[in-house]
């Protein structure tokens, strides 16, 4: 019997011991973790003590619990959550080139909520910025339709089927896609593209064709009174042509996968001044001008028509006629350009 009670008086000890160790370490932790307001409130006390825990937050991949009143410093990349508590997504969901996050303020979403993504993969030599990179949405089952712009965009999108077109300069591909909530659908388009640039001393208008078995087909752009363009273009040959009033000048070129093609038009032109008089000195007075070219081959042709009393025009060297008319009278003189000379046709309408 004696025994008995011994044992018993041994183990009532044993337990006093565990639970004043498990008192003492429990208060202590709270204790530690008090904010330093007297008006912390018993959440935020068992907050901070738990985050000792084995199972801390913080031991999460790409999470950690903030307090809420910093919330509005990042809002484009929390999440709110239980217990006026939010979680902060370390690395953005949208972030762009150079930092730029081109589609967040349209869908703040965190990694988790995604459930597409676009991505493009570029040559390495093209360096291109966002704004060049157009993204265009549309459901297939609704009207819906976004326009966005980036490299590479994570979305939260309605569970539905997509049609997705990547547009890069003149480049255009398109992609459909089944969309679901909580399935991440993964989009990537490996454009093979580069840059054509067209170049001339003067003002001209351009004309790009794409060649297809070494013959132009369809006209891919146009450019007008400019002494130069850049346009980025799918991988391929074209027939480039710069027309400087009635001289016009063509260049083969061909655009390789990520290269910059760069075509310099060194139009022959010559400047021609036309001036009617009354009394040796300007006209002044409506009237009309008419002037032909006389040779190339196509007989006698009309190139330009002014109606005023002067005018300049800038025409390929060969051979031409002037005609003035003002008043019923008529007066004409023929006239050679050559390449780069200055031409003064003055006559007199007395």
């Amino acid at each position: 019997m004696n025994n008995q009670w011994y044992s018993l008086g041994v183990l009532r000890l044993l337990l006093l011991v565990i639970l004043s160790v498990f008192n003492a370490t429990a208060v202590a932790g709270v204790a530690a973790y008090q904010q330093p307001e007297s008006n912390a409130s018993l959440w935020q006390k068992v907050s901070a003590w738990a985050q000792h825990l084995p199972f801390n937050t913080e031991a999460t991949p790409g999470f950690r619990w903030i307090d809420t009143p910093s919330l509005h410093s990042e809002p484009q990349q929390r999440t709110v959550a239980p217990g006026g508590m939010f979680r902060r997504v370390e690395k953005g969901p949208h972030i762009g080139v150079n930092g730029v996050a081109p589609v967040a303020a349209a869908y703040p979403s965190s990694i988790a909520e995604q459930n597409l993504v676009l991505d493009v993969l570029l040559p390495r030599e093209l360096v291109l910025a966002d704004a060049e990179i157009v993204w265009h949405i549309h459901a297939l089952e609704n009207a819906v339709e976004h326009r966005l712009h980036g490299r590479k965009l994570g979305l939260t999108l309605p569970d539905g089927k997509y049609q997705i077109s990547l547009m890069i300069g003149t480049y255009v591909e398109n992609s459909t896609v089944d969309v679901h909530h909580g399935k991440l659908a993964v989009t990537t388009f490996n454009p093979r593209i580069g840059r054509l640039q067209g170049e001339s001393t003067l003002l001209a208008a351009w004309e790009v064709f794409a060649v297809k078995a070494g013959v132009a087909t369809h006209k891919i752009m146009t450019r007008e009174r400019v002494s130069q363009f850049q346009a980025i273009v799918p991988e391929g040959e074209y027939d480039v042509f710069a027309t400087i009033g009635d001289a016009r000048q063509l260049a083969r070129v061909r655009v390789g996968n990520g290269t910059n093609a760069i075509t310099r038009m060194d139009i022959p032109t010559g400047r021609v001044n036309l001036l009617a008089t009354l009394d040796n000195t300007p006209a002044m007075r409506p009237m009309s001008w008419k002037v032909f070219r006389l040779d190339g081959g196509t007989g006698r042709r009309e190139v330009a028509s002014p109606e005023r009393h002067s005018a300049s025009l800038v025409v390929p060297p060969g051979h031409y006629e002037a005609v003035a008319i003002l008043n019923g009278k008529q007066r004409s003189r023929e006239f050679t350009v050559s390449s780069g000379t200055f031409n003064s046709i003055v006559l007199a309408m007395d």
